[in-house]
Formats: C-alpha cells, sequence, structure tokens
C-alpha cells in the first residue's frame, strides 16, 4: 500500500480533512457528514494513521474561493 511505502522510505502518514469555508461546510447534511468521517475514521484505523480534521482552522476571509487559501 502507498502508506507502507511512504513509512518505509522514512515519511509521515496522515489524513487531512482540508479548510473550506463556513458555506461548503454547511452543504453537507448530518448523516453525509458522519459517514465521511466515520469512513476515513476507519481508513485510518486499518492504517495506523492520524485524521487531522483543519475544516474549520480557517476563517471565510482566508479561503477566497470556499476552499483554497489567500495569500493574506
Amino acid at each position: 500500500a502507498a502508506a507502507e511505502l511512504a513509512r518505509r522510505n522514512g515519511a509521515r502518514v496522515g489524513f487531512y480533512v482540508l479548510p473550506e469555508s463556513s458555506e461548503f461546510r454547511g452543504w453537507y447534511p448530518p448523516a453525509v457528514e458522519r459517514r465521511m468521517l466515520g469512513h476515513l475514521g476507519e481508513l485510518a484505523a486499518d492504517l495506523g494513521v492520524p485524521v487531522v480534521d483543519a475544516r474549520a482552522w480557517a476563517d471565510d476571509y482566508h479561503l477566497v474561493d470556499g476552499f483554497h487559501l489567500s495569500r493574506l
């Protein structure tokens, strides 16, 4: 698997859910969000890697199109 190959070559492996605007985060019905995070959590557990949920780490002002960080 790609995770094993990365580890063998000295890389740390993990899943990162990248920042999204509050508008984008609001598009997910609660059931869909639970399913997505549950599936990602299962994959992470199988691979023994962390999950970092960074969706709310940036203010909307810094997300120029809802998901790309600006240089401001």
